[in-house]
Protein backbone atom coordinates (compact mmCIF):
# COMPACT_ATOMS: atom_id res chain seq x y z
CA UNK A 1 0.00 0.00 0.00
CA UNK A 2 1.13 3.46 -0.54
CA UNK A 3 2.35 5.54 1.94
CA UNK A 4 -0.08 7.67 3.22
CA UNK A 5 2.10 11.02 3.80
CA UNK A 6 3.18 10.41 0.38
CA UNK A 7 -0.17 9.95 -0.75
CA UNK A 8 -0.78 13.38 0.72
CA UNK A 9 2.05 15.28 -0.59
CA UNK A 10 1.03 14.26 -4.09
CA UNK A 11 -2.39 15.24 -3.36
CA UNK A 12 -1.44 18.74 -2.11
CA UNK A 13 0.63 19.28 -4.81
CA UNK A 14 -1.42 18.88 -7.16
CA UNK A 15 -4.40 20.61 -6.04
CA UNK A 16 -1.67 23.81 -5.61
CA UNK A 17 -0.85 23.69 -9.23
CA UNK A 18 -4.51 23.33 -9.98
CA UNK A 19 -4.61 26.80 -7.71
CA UNK A 20 -2.01 28.43 -9.56
CA UNK A 21 -3.28 27.91 -12.97
CA UNK A 22 -6.66 28.87 -12.00
CA UNK A 23 -4.85 32.05 -10.42
CA UNK A 24 -4.02 33.36 -13.23
CA UNK A 25 -7.16 32.88 -15.50
CA UNK A 26 -9.67 33.68 -12.74
CA UNK A 27 -8.34 36.99 -11.09
CA UNK A 28 -6.22 38.97 -13.87
CA UNK A 29 -8.43 41.95 -15.35
CA UNK A 30 -6.48 42.47 -18.87
CA UNK A 31 -7.24 45.51 -20.83
CA UNK A 32 -6.13 48.28 -23.11
CA UNK A 33 -4.49 51.23 -20.76
CA UNK A 34 -4.84 54.33 -22.92
CA UNK A 35 -3.39 56.53 -20.10
CA UNK A 36 -0.42 55.05 -21.06
CA UNK A 37 -0.13 57.52 -23.67
CA UNK A 38 0.27 60.47 -21.74
CA UNK A 39 3.97 59.43 -21.00
CA UNK A 40 4.45 60.75 -24.48
CA UNK A 41 3.37 64.67 -23.81
CA UNK A 42 5.01 67.13 -21.88
CA UNK A 43 3.92 67.98 -19.04
CA UNK A 44 4.38 71.45 -19.33
CA UNK A 45 4.81 73.79 -22.11
CA UNK A 46 7.42 76.13 -21.05
CA UNK A 47 4.66 79.11 -23.01
CA UNK A 48 4.18 81.94 -20.78
CA UNK A 49 0.25 83.08 -21.31
CA UNK A 50 -1.05 79.74 -20.49
CA UNK A 51 -1.83 77.77 -17.37
CA UNK A 52 0.96 76.09 -15.77
CA UNK A 53 -1.44 72.89 -15.67
CA UNK A 54 -3.09 71.53 -18.54
CA UNK A 55 -6.92 71.90 -19.23
CA UNK A 56 -7.95 68.52 -20.60
CA UNK A 57 -5.41 65.78 -20.14
CA UNK A 58 -6.94 62.67 -21.54
CA UNK A 59 -7.28 59.86 -24.23
CA UNK A 60 -8.52 60.74 -27.70
CA UNK A 61 -11.37 58.44 -29.10
CA UNK A 62 -9.03 56.21 -31.24
CA UNK A 63 -11.61 54.29 -32.55
CA UNK A 64 -13.37 57.78 -34.50
CA UNK A 65 -10.01 59.37 -35.23
CA UNK A 66 -10.24 61.83 -37.41
CA UNK A 67 -7.17 59.82 -39.71
CA UNK A 68 -8.13 56.71 -41.74
CA UNK A 69 -4.67 55.63 -40.90
CA UNK A 70 -5.16 56.09 -37.09
CA UNK A 71 -8.61 54.13 -37.03
CA UNK A 72 -7.96 51.46 -39.26
CA UNK A 73 -4.79 50.71 -37.32
CA UNK A 74 -6.70 50.14 -33.74
CA UNK A 75 -9.18 48.22 -35.45
CA UNK A 76 -6.20 45.89 -36.58
CA UNK A 77 -3.58 46.48 -33.36
CA UNK A 78 -5.52 48.22 -30.56
CA UNK A 79 -2.78 47.32 -28.19
CA UNK A 80 0.09 49.25 -30.54
CA UNK A 81 -2.42 52.10 -31.25
CA UNK A 82 -3.75 55.07 -29.20
CA UNK A 83 -4.52 58.89 -29.05
CA UNK A 84 -3.56 61.15 -26.23
CA UNK A 85 -4.04 65.23 -26.17
CA UNK A 86 -3.52 67.49 -23.69
CA UNK A 87 -4.79 71.60 -23.64
CA UNK A 88 -3.70 74.69 -22.02
CA UNK A 89 -5.60 77.55 -21.66
CA UNK A 90 -4.60 81.45 -20.82
CA UNK A 91 -7.24 84.35 -19.42
CA UNK A 92 -10.04 84.11 -21.43
CA UNK A 93 -9.97 87.59 -22.66
CA UNK A 94 -6.26 86.64 -24.10
CA UNK A 95 -7.72 83.90 -26.28
CA UNK A 96 -4.22 82.18 -25.62
CA UNK A 97 -4.55 78.56 -25.92
CA UNK A 98 -1.86 75.44 -26.50
CA UNK A 99 -2.96 72.16 -28.42
CA UNK A 100 -1.14 69.31 -28.14
CA UNK A 101 -1.54 65.49 -29.46
CA UNK A 102 0.37 62.48 -29.82
CA UNK A 103 -0.70 59.45 -31.93
CA UNK A 104 0.64 56.04 -31.48
CA UNK A 105 1.13 53.63 -34.00
CA UNK A 106 1.92 49.98 -34.75
CA UNK A 107 4.94 50.66 -37.35
CA UNK A 108 7.06 53.55 -38.67
CA UNK A 109 5.37 53.49 -42.07
CA UNK A 110 1.61 53.92 -40.61
CA UNK A 111 2.97 56.94 -38.62
CA UNK A 112 4.53 58.65 -42.06
CA UNK A 113 1.07 57.77 -43.53
CA UNK A 114 -0.50 59.63 -40.48
CA UNK A 115 1.54 62.16 -40.72
CA UNK A 116 0.29 63.14 -44.17
CA UNK A 117 -3.05 62.87 -43.55
CA UNK A 118 -2.66 65.23 -40.49
CA UNK A 119 -0.62 67.35 -42.53
CA UNK A 120 -3.39 67.68 -44.98
CA UNK A 121 -5.52 68.91 -42.06
CA UNK A 122 -4.00 70.92 -40.63
CA UNK A 123 -0.62 73.12 -42.94
CA UNK A 124 -2.29 72.68 -46.73
CA UNK A 125 -3.12 75.45 -48.18
CA UNK A 126 -7.13 74.10 -48.92
CA UNK A 127 -7.24 73.37 -45.28
CA UNK A 128 -6.36 76.59 -44.15
CA UNK A 129 -8.10 78.68 -46.75
CA UNK A 130 -11.52 76.81 -45.58
CA UNK A 131 -10.64 78.07 -41.91
CA UNK A 132 -9.72 81.35 -42.74
CA UNK A 133 -6.44 81.23 -42.26
CA UNK A 134 -3.87 83.85 -43.93
CA UNK A 135 -0.40 81.83 -44.17
CA UNK A 136 2.34 84.58 -42.72
CA UNK A 137 5.11 81.85 -42.74
CA UNK A 138 6.41 77.99 -43.88
CA UNK A 139 9.16 76.29 -42.24
CA UNK A 140 10.49 72.94 -41.81
CA UNK A 141 10.78 71.46 -38.18
CA UNK A 142 12.70 68.13 -37.25
CA UNK A 143 10.44 65.72 -38.69
CA UNK A 144 7.95 67.03 -40.21
CA UNK A 145 6.76 70.98 -40.98
CA UNK A 146 4.89 74.08 -39.44
CA UNK A 147 2.91 76.94 -40.61
CA UNK A 148 2.30 80.46 -38.86
CA UNK A 149 -0.91 82.31 -39.84
CA UNK A 150 -3.74 84.85 -38.96
CA UNK A 151 -7.43 84.52 -38.89
CA UNK A 152 -9.85 87.22 -39.59
CA UNK A 153 -11.70 86.31 -36.59
CA UNK A 154 -11.75 88.98 -33.94
CA UNK A 155 -9.89 88.36 -30.82
CA UNK A 156 -11.70 89.58 -27.35
CA UNK A 157 -11.47 93.06 -27.32
CA UNK A 158 -8.92 94.17 -29.22
CA UNK A 159 -10.37 93.99 -32.87
CA UNK A 160 -6.97 92.56 -33.99
CA UNK A 161 -6.24 89.29 -36.01
CA UNK A 162 -6.03 86.25 -34.12
CA UNK A 163 -2.56 84.79 -34.56
CA UNK A 164 -1.87 81.07 -34.67
CA UNK A 165 0.97 78.38 -35.24
CA UNK A 166 0.83 74.93 -35.93
CA UNK A 167 3.22 72.19 -36.18
CA UNK A 168 2.97 68.25 -37.22
CA UNK A 169 5.59 65.56 -37.25
CA UNK A 170 7.07 61.99 -36.55
CA UNK A 171 9.43 60.38 -34.62
CA UNK A 172 9.59 56.32 -34.75
CA UNK A 173 6.10 55.28 -34.23
CA UNK A 174 4.81 58.73 -33.07
CA UNK A 175 2.86 61.74 -34.68
CA UNK A 176 2.72 64.69 -32.51
CA UNK A 177 0.63 67.75 -33.72
CA UNK A 178 1.04 71.34 -32.08
CA UNK A 179 -1.41 74.11 -32.46
CA UNK A 180 -0.89 77.43 -30.55
CA UNK A 181 -3.32 80.63 -30.69
CA UNK A 182 -3.67 84.04 -29.50
CA UNK A 183 -0.58 86.17 -28.67
CA UNK A 184 1.59 83.70 -27.92
CA UNK A 185 1.74 81.86 -31.12
CA UNK A 186 5.06 83.17 -32.13
CA UNK A 187 7.84 81.30 -34.37
CA UNK A 188 9.76 80.74 -30.68
CA UNK A 189 7.36 79.86 -28.89
CA UNK A 190 5.93 76.95 -31.29
CA UNK A 191 9.75 75.98 -31.98
CA UNK A 192 10.82 75.57 -28.16
CA UNK A 193 7.65 73.38 -27.51
CA UNK A 194 8.05 71.40 -30.78
CA UNK A 195 12.32 71.04 -29.48
CA UNK A 196 10.94 69.98 -25.61
CA UNK A 197 8.16 67.25 -27.17
CA UNK A 198 10.42 65.79 -29.51
CA UNK A 199 12.84 65.41 -26.77
CA UNK A 200 10.08 63.61 -24.82
CA UNK A 201 9.09 61.55 -28.00
CA UNK A 202 12.80 60.61 -28.78
CA UNK A 203 13.42 59.24 -24.74
CA UNK A 204 10.19 57.51 -24.28
CA UNK A 205 9.10 56.22 -27.66
CA UNK A 206 11.85 53.47 -28.33
CA UNK A 207 10.93 51.89 -25.00
CA UNK A 208 7.42 52.35 -24.88
CA UNK A 209 5.19 49.53 -23.54
CA UNK A 210 2.25 47.62 -25.16
CA UNK A 211 -1.31 49.36 -24.23
CA UNK A 212 -2.26 46.08 -23.09
CA UNK A 213 -1.82 45.66 -19.44
CA UNK A 214 -2.92 43.40 -16.92
CA UNK A 215 -4.02 44.13 -13.32
CA UNK A 216 -4.62 42.27 -10.14
CA UNK A 217 -6.75 43.20 -7.89
CA UNK A 218 -5.37 42.91 -4.32
CA UNK A 219 -9.22 41.97 -2.92
CA UNK A 220 -9.88 39.55 -5.34
CA UNK A 221 -6.39 37.74 -4.73
CA UNK A 222 -6.89 37.68 -1.13
CA UNK A 223 -10.36 36.09 -1.44
CA UNK A 224 -9.03 33.14 -3.86
CA UNK A 225 -6.48 32.64 -2.20
CA UNK A 226 -8.06 32.03 1.13
CA UNK A 227 -10.86 29.78 -0.80
CA UNK A 228 -7.71 27.85 -2.31
CA UNK A 229 -5.85 26.94 0.61
CA UNK A 230 -9.03 25.45 2.21
CA UNK A 231 -10.01 23.14 -0.72
CA UNK A 232 -5.64 22.87 -0.62
CA UNK A 233 -6.14 21.57 3.08
CA UNK A 234 -9.38 19.61 2.61
CA UNK A 235 -8.54 17.80 -0.73
CA UNK A 236 -5.29 16.59 0.90
CA UNK A 237 -7.12 15.31 3.71
CA UNK A 238 -9.13 13.39 1.76
CA UNK A 239 -7.51 9.63 2.12
CA UNK A 240 -7.40 10.49 6.36
CA UNK A 241 -11.10 11.58 5.94
CA UNK A 242 -11.58 7.81 3.95
CA UNK A 243 -9.33 6.28 5.91
CA UNK A 244 -10.87 7.31 9.43
CA UNK A 245 -14.06 6.97 8.58
CA UNK A 246 -13.54 3.06 7.22
CA UNK A 247 -11.68 2.51 10.44
CA UNK A 248 -15.03 3.79 12.05
CA UNK A 249 -17.37 1.77 10.03
CA UNK A 250 -15.17 -1.41 10.79
CA UNK A 251 -14.93 -0.43 14.95
CA UNK A 252 -18.49 0.14 14.79
CA UNK A 253 -19.24 -3.10 13.13
CA UNK A 254 -17.07 -5.13 15.16
CA UNK A 255 -19.00 -3.53 18.22
CA UNK A 256 -22.19 -4.61 16.61
CA UNK A 257 -21.33 -7.83 16.00
CA UNK A 258 -19.58 -8.36 19.33
CA UNK A 259 -23.21 -7.52 21.00
CA UNK A 260 -24.81 -9.46 19.07
CA UNK A 261 -22.60 -12.08 20.34
CA UNK A 262 -23.60 -11.02 24.08
CA UNK A 263 -27.16 -11.11 23.10
CA UNK A 264 -27.31 -14.41 21.67
CA UNK A 265 -24.75 -15.85 24.29
CA UNK A 266 -27.00 -14.37 27.14
CA UNK A 267 -30.13 -15.96 25.84
CA UNK A 268 -28.62 -19.40 25.61
CA UNK A 269 -27.51 -19.31 29.15
CA UNK A 270 -30.67 -18.27 29.89
CA UNK A 271 -32.33 -21.35 28.11
CA UNK A 272 -29.58 -23.97 29.82
CA UNK A 273 -30.88 -23.32 33.41
CA UNK A 274 -34.56 -23.37 32.49
CA UNK A 275 -33.77 -26.69 31.29
CA UNK A 276 -31.41 -27.51 34.54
Amino acid sequence: MSNPRTVRAVIALAALAGAIAGYFLIVPDTGIQMSLLSRLLVTSTGVKGVAATPTYDAPLPTASSPFTAVSTAYEKNPASTGSYARNWFGPTASGASIDLSVDLLPTRSVALTTLSEAGIQDLEAVALQVSEHTVRLRYVVPGGAAVLYVTPRQAPKTGAPVPGAAADYSFGRAVVRITITGAIATKDSLDALAAKELAVIRRVEPTFPSLLTTSYSALETVIYWIVAVFLIVSIALIPDWVRRGRSRRAAHELLRQRRQFQVRGSKALKRHRVKI
